[in-house]
């Protein structure tokens, strides 16, 4: 038998979401992948453990997050909605 090859585009564990979160460093995360309405409040609470500095935003149905970032003068702005 061969070595299982690596399964990309699933959904992380709470845990291991959080560790990638903490590895790239980022300020904010926007948890939007996650199986079960569980695992958002887990990854929260584990990233604040792991990186009690970066902040999680969680977003029920419907609501709407709107991100403006500066870098080097010009000006983006995200919107991201929770269908």
């Amino acid at each position: 038998m061969g070595v299982a090859a690596p399964q990309y585009g699933k959904d992380l564990p709470p845990r291991d979401a959080a560790q990638a979160a903490q590895w790239i460093e980022n300020e904010l995360i926007v948890p939007i992948h996650y199986c079960d309405s569980q695992d958002p409040s887990k990854f929260a609470t584990t990233v604040k453990i792991l990186t009690p500095w970066m902040e999680v935003k969680t977003m029920q149905p419907g609501e709407e997050l709107i991100i403006s970032l500066i870098k080097q003068g010009a000006r983006t702005t995200f919107i991201l909605q929770n269908s």
